[in-house]
């Protein structure tokens, strides 16, 4: 996407958002420009623009600080969601593991 701002952007901007979660904003291949319409003038910064929000540990920040231009289209990927059947052998593996704790306990 591009973005035009009012003064110059960095390249990337970091956020802690609390919750474990963080926002980046990237602002890559800047320049000023001019353009006059019929109420004046005016200069503005326009730049590719792209935001990344999700949690902490998710995103790459190390390197996308390095490379922001390589993250201009980066999305987080999600996990699938388990299927009934994947939650039901979830289930029984961890309750497995947990009688097992149990019982090596008593031992």
């Amino acid at each position: 996407m591009i973005a035009r701002f009012d003064a110059e952007q960095p390249q990337v901007k970091i956020k802690e958002l609390g919750n474990g979660k963080t926002a980046v904003f990237l602002c890559t291949d800047g320049n000023w420009y001019e353009e006059t319409t019929d109420s004046g003038t005016y200069r503005f910064w326009e730049c590719n623009y792209h935001e990344i929000i999700g949690k902490t540990e998710a995103i790459p920040l190390e390197d996308i600080k390095k490379n922001p231009s390589a993250y201009m289209y980066y999305e987080i990927p999600f996990a699938k969601p388990m299927s009934e059947s994947e939650m039901i052998e979830e289930l029984k593996r961890s309750m497995a593991e947990l009688i097992e704790k149990v019982y090596n306990k008593e031992d």
